[in-house]
C-alpha cells in the first residue's frame, strides 16, 4: 500500500488495494474491503494547515500527523475505488460506499448503508441503519434508519458567509427523498413521507405524505398497503 499509518489496526482478513492510503488511527473490520485509489483517515483541513508550519518531509508524514481521530470502518463493509473517508468517521458493518464518494470528518453511518456513485456527506451527519444515499448530505443533517436520500440536503445559506453554522435538514425512519430533490434548512421530512424527483423542500414534510413540485405540495399520502411493505422490509433487519 502507498502509505499505511503504524497506528492502523487492520483485520488480517481484510483485502486492501495496494493503492489505498491509510493514515492515523483506523479500525479495519474483518472481511472489510477496500478498492484502489481510497484515503482512509484523511485529516481536516484545520490540522493540515497547523502541522504545514512545521515543515514535515513529505505529503505522507503531514496527512500521518494530522490525522488525529480514530476512523472505523466496520467489518465486511466495502469502499469502491476514490473514494476518500476523513478521520473521525464510523462506517457500520456491512456497509457499501461507492466509486468517488467523499465522507467528511465527524460523521456517523449505521450498518447496512449504501452510498451510491460521487455522494458527498459533509461534516458531523449522522445516517442511521440501512439507507441509500446519493448526492449531497450537509453538515450536521440527520437521516434517521431505512431512509433514502436521492437528491440533497442542504442549509439555507442565508447568512452568505461561510463559517456560519445553520440548522440541517432532518429525513425520518423510512422517508424517501426522491432523485434531484431539495431539502433546504432546518425541516424535517416526516416517517415514510415521499418526496417526489426534483421538488423543492423549505417547510416540514408530515408523515406519510406525497409531496412534489417547487415548492413543494401535497397531493396524496402514502397507501396503507405500500406502508405494510415497507414495514415488512425493515422487520428483515436491512433495507439498502
Amino acid at each position: 500500500m502507498q502509505h499505511v499509518s503504524p497506528r492502523a489496526k487492520i483485520a488480517a482478513s481484510a483485502l486492501i488495494d495496494d493503492s489505498v492510503y491509510i493514515y492515523g488511527a483506523a479500525i479495519i473490520g474483518e472481511f472489510a474491503l477496500i478498492e484502489s485509489f481510497c484515503v482512509i483517515g484523511h485529516p481536516c483541513q484545520a490540522e493540515i494547515d497547523r502541522i504545514r508550519d512545521s515543515h514535515p518531509s513529505s505529503m505522507a508524514d503531514l496527512f500521518e500527523n494530522a490525522s488525529k481521530s480514530e476512523c472505523h470502518i466496520g467489518s465486511s463493509a466495502i469502499i469502491r475505488s476514490s473514494s476518500v473517508i476523513y478521520d473521525n468517521v464510523r462506517l457500520g458493518t456491512h456497509c457499501e460506499i461507492g466509486h468517488g464518494c467523499i465522507i467528511r470528518e465527524g460523521v456517523r453511518i449505521g450498518p447496512y448503508c449504501r452510498l451510491l456513485p460521487m455522494t458527498s456527506i459533509r461534516r458531523d451527519a449522522t445516517i442511521g441503519r440501512g439507507c441509500r444515499i446519493a448526492g449531497i448530505v450537509s453538515d450536521r443533517s440527520e437521516i434517521e434508519d431505512y431512509a433514502s436520500s436521492m437528491g440533497s440536503l442542504v442549509h439555507e445559506y442565508t447568512i452568505g458567509v461561510g463559517g456560519i453554522e445553520e440548522a440541517a435538514p432532518t429525513i425520518e425512519v423510512g422517508a424517501t427523498v426522491g432523485r434531484g430533490a431539495l431539502v433546504i434548512g432546518a425541516v424535517r421530512v416526516g416517517h415514510f413521507a415521499l418526496v417526489g424527483g426534483g421538488s423543492v423542500v423549505r417547510s416540514d414534510v408530515e408523515p406519510f405524505a406525497i409531496v412534489t413540485g417547487d415548492p413543494a405540495r401535497v397531493v396524496g399520502q402514502r397507501s396503507e398497503t405500500e406502508i405494510a411493505q415497507l414495514r415488512e422490509r425493515i422487520a428483515e433487519g436491512r433495507w439498502a
